[in-house]
C-alpha cells in the first residue's frame, strides 16, 4: 500500500463512538494512540486535526443509563460527556507536551458565510500556535435543522473546506470488509458492496452508508481517504505498512 505521508502535510483523523468508548467508559487506550500518532506526525512537520465522537456515549456511561433518550436527553448526555472526553484528550496529549483546542461546531458554522469566516480564522490561528484542534459536533445545542448527519460528514467538511490533504477514518476493523477480507483499494460508495461492518454502528448514528457518503464528498474534492483500525499504529496505517482501505479520487 502507498505511503500517503509523502503527499500530505495537513491530515484530519476521525475516530467514532465504537472506537472511543468501551461498554462502560471512555477508551483511554485509543486516545493515547491518537496522541502518540499526533506527536510523531508533528515531529515530521505535519499539521494534525482530530475529529472525535463519543460525547453522548460518555455521558450515558457517567449517568449509568443505556436508554437512547429524546433529543433533549441526548443534549444532556453530551453536556455531561464532552468535558469527560476532553479530560482524557488533555491528559494523553499532555504526556507529549501537546496542547489541544476544543472546537464544538454545528452544520451552520460551515453553511453560514459569516460563521464560517470566524471558524476559518480561529482554526488557522490555532494551527499557527502549534495547538491541535479537536472537533466534535455541539450536540448540546444542535437541533435537527443544523445537525450533521454524523461526524463523518463533519470530517469531510473539515477536509474540503479547511484545506486538508488527507482524510483518515478510524474504526474497529482493519478497513472495509468483503467476503471476510479487507478491501485494500476501494472504489464503491455503496454499503451493499461491503460486509462484516455492522458492529461499527453501536451507539453512533451514522452507519456505513453515511461514512461512504462522506468519503465520496472528500474524493469528489480531490482528497484521498484511508480507513484503518483505531487500535493499531496510525503512523503505520498512513505509511501503508498496516492493513487498511484506501479510496482515491476518480
Amino acid at each position: 500500500m502507498e505511503n500517503l505521508l509523502d503527499k500530505a502535510n495537513k491530515i484530519v483523523v476521525k475516530v467514532g463512538t465504537a472506537g472511543i468508548t468501551t461498554d462502560s467508559k471512555i477508551n483511554s487506550k485509543i486516545i493515547a494512540n491518537l496522541a502518540k500518532c499526533c506527536h510523531e506526525l508533528r515531529m515530521q512537520g505535519k499539521c494534525v486535526t482530530i475529529v472525535t465522537s463519543g460525547a453522548i456515549a460518555s455521558g450515558k456511561r457517567k449517568l449509568h443509563t443505556s436508554l437512547e433518550g429524546s433529543l433533549v436527553e441526548k443534549q444532556v448526555y453530551a453536556a455531561v460527556g464532552q468535558p469527560l472526553l476532553m479530560q482524557e484528550y488533555i491528559l494523553e496529549f499532555g504526556k507529549y507536551g501537546v496542547n489541544i483546542a476544543q472546537f464544538l461546531v454545528t452544520k451552520n458554522d460551515f453553511v453560514n458565510k459569516e460563521r464560517f469566516k470566524i471558524l476559518y480564522g480561529s482554526y488557522n490561528k490555532t494551527l499557527e500556535k502549534g495547538v491541535v484542534p479537536v472537533f466534535n459536533e455541539n450536540d448540546t445545542l444542535a437541533t435537527r435543522e443544523i445537525k450533521f448527519s454524523d461526524n463523518d460528514e463533519l470530517e469531510a467538511l473539515i477536509t474540503t473546506r479547511l484545506g486538508q490533504d488527507l482524510m483518515v477514518n478510524l474504526i474497529i476493523h482493519d478497513g472495509l470488509l468483503k467476503d471476510g477480507e479487507i478491501v485494500e483499494t476501494a472504489d464503491s460508495y455503496s454499503q451493499e458492496d461491503y460486509d462484516n461492518i455492522k458492529n461499527e454502528m453501536r451507539e453512533g448514528r451514522g452507519g456505513l452508508q453515511k461514512k461512504l457518503d462522506a468519503i465520496k464528498m472528500a474524493n469528489d474534492a480531490g482528497k484521498i481517504c484511508r480507513i484503518g483500525n483505531a487500535a493499531k499504529s496510525i503512523i503505520g496505517i498512513l505509511q501503508g505498512k498496516v492493513l487498511s482501505t484506501t479510496f482515491y479520487p476518480h
